[in-house]
């Protein structure tokens, strides 16, 4: 009895930690953002948002302009993944952000009604 139900752990243990791992990894997409300045009209600038998702369930969202001029925007979250919907909890924040993920190779596309994100693995 004692092994059948350390058995049915380990089971469930290494299943829990599968449906993670295909996004386990570094993903990035070049953007363009609206950058709104003193004295001008709309401007836009060439941006990278990078996505970091770990494999204890932890992960970061970066956004950095391409030219440095300004700091790096980082956003560390939990995550947590049921079929085909991403739900991101960010620290400080009452409201997950879930997205519809599509896992297409080293290619992971997540959408919600705000936009969508088509990401490149780099990592």
């Amino acid at each position: 009895m004692r092994r059948f139900f350390c058995l049915i752990l380990m089971m469930l243990l290494l299943t829990g930690c599968a449906a993670l791992e295909p996004i386990v990894g570094s993903w990035e997409e070049e953007i363009t953002i609206s950058v709104l300045g003193i004295g001008q009209s709309d401007a836009e600038a060439a941006a990278v948002t990078r996505f970091l998702f770990r494999e204890n369930g932890s992960g970061s969202w970066v956004t950095a302009f391409a030219d440095g001029s300004h700091p790096e925007a980082v956003r560390e979250f939990s995550y947590s993944l049921e079929e085909d919907v991403l739900t991101l909890t960010f620290k400080q924040e009452d409201h997950p952000i879930q997205f519809t993920m599509t896992l297409t190779g080293d290619s992971l596309r997540l959408e919600n009604d705000r936009g969508a994100f088509h990401l490149i693995r780099t990592e």
